[in-house]
């Protein structure tokens, strides 16, 4: 799969890595199938890329239209058991945890709801149930997960952190 196949060339195209403690990069995809997967939220306690949306109005940050921010999902070293045991309480399909320290798919930013002041029976986080925690659910669309997994490791020389962080210029250029 190339991204260049389905990016808005029209947009300013930006690329961040996002790492995640596994098995939540997992839930983004269904595994047989590689179509998006039942988790369509990321969430944050305290903050979110403001750069990428506008600004927040009652409790809703819409992705701007001339910043568009693909999330490089990065599956770090850290397996979340507590984690892993709800999703499989879930009875979704044979969700493992995966293998660390790859990146794994992308996905892009759609808008930012503000669970404090929303609440959780706002209609755009109901939709998003049960996968809103904190204060700070990043919506998210055109998932896509990559066919062959870049591998993504400090051992390999490349800082990934929890949170947003730069790609490197070689893995930049292995997603598109």
């Amino acid at each position: 799969m190339l991204l260049t196949d389905f990016l808005d060339t029209q947009d300013m195209v930006e690329f961040r890595g996002l790492t995640l403690h596994r098995p939540w990069p997992e839930t983004f995809y269904l595994p047989e199938n590689s179509t998006p997967g039942p988790k369509r939220v990321e969430n944050r306690a305290g903050w979110w890329p403001r750069a990428f949306t506008l600004p927040m109005q009652n409790g809703i940050a819409e992705k701007r239209e001339d910043r568009t921010l693909w999330l490089a999902l990065h599956s770090g070293g850290k397996l979340d058991t507590e984690a892993l045991s709800w999703i499989q309480n879930l009875g979704l399909p044979d969700f493992q945890g995966g293998a660390g320290g790859v990146i794994t798919g992308v996905t892009k930013l759609k808008r930012v709801l503000d669970i404090e002041t929303l609440g959780f029976q706002h209609p755009l986080v109901v939709n998003l149930s049960p996968w809103v925690f904190g204060r700070y659910a990043w919506e998210v669309e055109e998932t896509r997960q990559l066919s062959q997994p870049i591998p993504c490791t400090r051992a390999s020389g490349v800082k990934c952190f929890q949170g947003l962080w730069r790609l490197p210029p070689r893995i930049l250029e292995q997603l598109r």
